[in-house]
């Protein structure tokens, strides 16, 4: 049992229905996430360079648009994990 926003108890039934939805909407949002994440790879394929110009496009803020593109760049081999720029090795600049 589980008391609710509004003061009155919760079945399990209702917990566990509840978290089903919570579920549901957080996958679908991450494969919406993923979807765009894959857009934006194509978009830069093709040339277009500017995130403004590739947020216009998606319908979405170009923050989201940095935050996609920092994230390709993390996935490329060599690159940090956390900024996405590539490491230089010292041996290798010669």
């Amino acid at each position: 049992m589980w008391r609710g926003h509004e003061g009155h108890m919760l079945s399990q039934d209702a917990v566990a229905r509840r978290a089903a939805g919570r579920t549901h909407s957080n996958r679908v949002r991450q494969f919406q996430a993923l979807a765009r994440l894959r857009r934006v790879a194509q978009l830069l394929a093709e040339g277009i360079r500017t995130h403004a110009e590739i947020a216009r496009r998606l319908h979405v803020h170009p923050s989201t648009i940095s935050r996609d593109v920092q994230t390709l760049a993390a996935l490329t081999p060599g690159a940090c994990p956390t900024c996405g720029r590539a490491f230089a090795r010292p041996w290798e600049c010669q």
